[in-house]
């Protein structure tokens, strides 16, 4: 009679734990028999059912391992992404690989061709006497091991599973080889139509011609601006704080030709984030711009109001514009990008001196 709490009894009246777990093709069953080293019924009770639900757990993991190819092709393609991506950020990061490191990719590469057309298990087989005599270090049964613990997979090295996984390892890691090779031949692909991108997607940053860095676009534009006579002396020299501001905060060296939504976006927050008078606060007036901000936020003191940001981003605005009609740039990224401001547009009362002011014309007329 099953026994629904896993328990049985010796003849020396000891209980024993005995739990059913199915082989890993799910054919037969066997007996896990453990002694609870107890004669009490209720302690023996209590332990049956700690160690049923762990026994639960455990046939539940070993039931998931039954994968299908698909899957086990999704795992290696998961693990060897991992992989080729550490890889790619090393090269954004050092530069191509090393000469003798793309001999020995090659390399690896000839031996793990020949193990595919020769349906050999293991890469290295062909160096030694026969299998048995390949280093662990160098064994498929290794690496294997490690993809399996990525995953958290415990596969049967007889099971059909673990047959797929050793046979597919070989083009998965023949195509991260080919695949790292060509990211590393890509780093010095100087075709002039398009930019590079690391592993991320992103475009790689690209030294700016002199001609093109932002301070020197900006003095043109000032020149420009100068020239046609369209600002007054303090327009001019509001104007100009504006544009030291964007270039303390993107760098003069930064290339204009490069400004897009995200670069605007980011002066934006910048500026929401920048103390006021933050060259004359105690806490901020000997500090670079990054440093400022930093400690606006960490002290809480006053930050820039809407109106002022407004202005800043206006500035910039008008800035753009005036690239875009001279061709260094295709769009303005600035464009609608004002805060709302309450204030703007409100009339503001009137002080005790305008009040005396008016109510002394209306009596007396000798203002005019």
């Amino acid at each position: 009679m099953k026994n629904p709490t896993y328990l049985s009894l010796s003849r020396h009246h000891i209980y024993y734990f005995r739990y059913p777990v199915n082989d890993s093709q799910g054919l037969n069953t066997v007996y896990i028999k453990l002694s609870l080293g107890t004669r009490n019924s209720k302690e023996a009770l209590y332990l049956s059912k700690v160690l049923e639900y762990h026994g639960c757990i455990m046939t539940q993991n070993i039931q998931n391992q039954h994968l299908s190819h698909a899957e086990i092709v999704s795992m290696l393609k998961g693990y060897f992404a991992e992989v080729l991506g550490r890889a790619k950020k090393r090269i954004d990061q050092d530069g191509p690989l090393p000469a003798e490191n793309v001999y020995r990719i090659e390399r690896e590469l000839d031996k793990i061709r020949d193990a595919i057309n020769t349906n050999r298990d293991e890469i290295h087989g062909n160096l030694f006497m026969d299998d048995d005599d390949i280093p662990k270090e160098l064994s498929i049964k290794e690496t294997l091991g490690k993809i399996q613990g990525r995953f958290d997979l415990i596969l049967d090295e007889g099971g059909k599973e673990y047959s797929i996984l050793l046979e597919e390892y070989k083009y998965a890691l023949r195509n991260y080889f080919d695949a790292l090779l060509s990211y590393n031949l890509e780093v010095r692909n100087y075709s002039f139509g398009e930019f590079r991108r690391d592993i991320r997607g992103h475009k790689v940053k690209e030294l700016a011609k002199p001609e093109y860095k932002l301070s020197v676009i900006v003095e043109k534009y000032l020149a420009d601006m100068e020239r046609t006579g369209t600002w007054g002396i303090r327009a001019t020299e509001e104007r100009v704080s504006c544009l030291n501001y964007l270039i303390e905060f993107l760098g003069e060296g930064y290339d204009f030709l490069r400004i897009d939504g995200d670069a605007a976006r980011k002066v934006k927050e910048a500026l929401m984030g920048t103390p006021t008078n933050r060259s004359k606060l105690k806490e901020t007036k000997d500090l670079p711009l990054h440093e400022q901000i930093k400690v606006c936020a960490e002290l809480e003191l006053s930050k820039l109001s809407n109106g002022s940001i407004n202005k800043y981003l206006q500035v910039y605005s008008s800035f753009c514009t005036w690239s875009v009609q001279n061709k260094y740039i295709k769009e303005n990224p600035f464009a609608s990008m004002g805060l709302k401001d309450s204030k703007k547009n409100k009339r503001e009362a009137f002080s005790k001196d305008e009040i005396a002011l008016m109510l002394s014309e209306i009596d007396k007329k000798d203002k005019g």
